[in-house]
């Protein structure tokens, strides 16, 4: 389906219209979770790194206090509740939109040829689209009875890192939906270990990546150019 958004059909003569747009986004996390008990299973925090790899995904664990735990990388850290996970690993996104056109009519028809810009640095590290297109279209009263209408657009599409967020790896919110309430996901900022494995935020599960390393080593990259008239 094709639709005209725009034409030159109310103008007489020839014109020029430029629009630029700027938007800013920030990711919001309104989730309501406890914070009185944190990492751990049966009340109890973990102090070795058998036991935190085995309860990353958990807060059934003793409350939390200030006191040292230990985490999955055999640190020691304050058992604290952590809030900002999100906050932390998201960025702020910008787009911005720009556009201009040149449309003519008179008597016996009209015409508009427009240029668009669009830049997506989005909330994601290391993510964004570019997307330039070309759109023309043109009416021609060939005669009382009988008009002639074209319209033609072409974009060019590059996307680095787009996002997935299906039920499988290379899921960018998994691990901040399912670690414990004291794990922080900066801990991982790292990526890989020292024999330039993964880190994985819950030990051996392929389901719980680092956000980090999809972001930065496991890229998904698209490109297309498309015609439409």
């Amino acid at each position: 389906i094709l639709i005209t958004t725009k034409s030159g059909n109310k103008s007489r003569g020839v014109g020029v219209e430029v629009n630029n747009n700027l938007t800013g986004t920030r990711f919001v996390d309104e989730r309501d979770y406890q914070y009185v008990y944190g990492q751990g299973s049966q009340g109890v925090k973990p102090t070795n790194i058998v036991d935190a790899n085995a309860t990353a995904e958990a807060s059934w664990g003793a409350k939390i206090d200030g006191s040292d735990a230990v985490n999955s990388f055999g640190n020691t850290y304050k058992y604290v509740g952590n809030k900002d996970n999100y906050k932390n690993f998201f960025e702020t996104g910008l787009t911005n939109q720009s556009s201009i056109a040149l449309m003519g009519a008179n008597d016996k028809g009209n015409f508009r040829l427009g240029v668009s810009n669009l830049y997506l640095n989005s909330n994601i590290p290391n993510s964004d689209m570019k997307q330039q297109g070309l759109n023309f279209n043109t009416t021609y009263n060939v005669t009382p009875k009988l008009q002639f209408t074209l319209t033609a657009n072409y974009m060019f599409e590059n996307v680095l890192n787009r996002a997935s967020f299906s039920h499988a790896p290379v899921n960018l919110v998994a691990s901040h939906q399912f670690i414990a309430n004291t794990y922080v996901i900066r801990w991982l900022k790292a990526r890989k270990d020292a024999n330039r494995n993964e880190l994985l935020p819950v030990d051996q599960d392929i389901y719980f990546e680092t956000p980090y390393f999809i972001a930065y080593d496991d890229l998904n990259k698209t490109s297309r150019n498309r015609l439409t008239a």
